[in-house]
């Protein structure tokens, strides 16, 4: 399956956060060519406080091929977008998605699994980035619980006395 074209008029007919899609072209094509700077905009329009649309099935196949296209100490925000939709649909019982939109979406996927192994010890990772990185290995290895765990790992108390235990004494918190 391909990627819906970025050209193609489907995308007005599809949703994103903000109602009609018909900006996500422009959106994927920042992300392609200024990706530091397009993230923000893509998770907000996208998957926006982890909640998925219509448009972001489509927009996943592009995502992994502009990760493709980089070399694996660049692919993380790109692995952990593909993660919390992966995330959302795992959760999600109405997910409407058009079945040509979802299949390409699915065969991005197992393009996802096949660049995250040279990821992980591209470079090394602070505390968070590891946390984000070991999120999407979870998810990709088709363990959404457990990378919804490691992915909240910060918000982790104990159900007896309350205590933080996503923070070490050795953290300082």
């Amino acid at each position: 399956m391909t990627a819906l074209p970025l050209d193609d008029a489907r995308w007005h007919e599809l949703r994103d956060c903000f109602g009609p899609a018909d900006g996500i072209p422009a959106l994927l094509r920042r992300l392609r060519d200024e990706p530091a700077e397009a993230w923000h905009d893509v998770y907000t329009a996208l998957c926006h406080q982890g909640t998925t649309y219509p448009a972001t099935y489509a927009a996943v196949p592009h995502a992994v091929s502009f990760a493709a296209g980089l070399p694996p100490a660049d692919r993380l925000a790109h692995l952990v977008f593909v993660a919390h939709v992966e995330l959302d649909r795992a959760a999600r019982t109405d997910l409407a998605v058009p079945a040509d939109l979802l299949a390409a979406h699915d065969a991005s996927i197992e393009e996802a699994r096949r660049l995250l192994p040279a990821s992980l010890f591209a470079r090394p990772w602070d505390e968070a980035e590891a946390r984000h990185l070991l999120t999407a290995c979870a998810v990709l290895l088709r363990h959404p619980r457990l990378g919804r765990a490691i992915d909240g790992i910060d918000d982790l108390r104990c159900p007896e006395c309350a205590a933080d235990l996503g923070r070490s004494a050795s953290d300082g918190a």
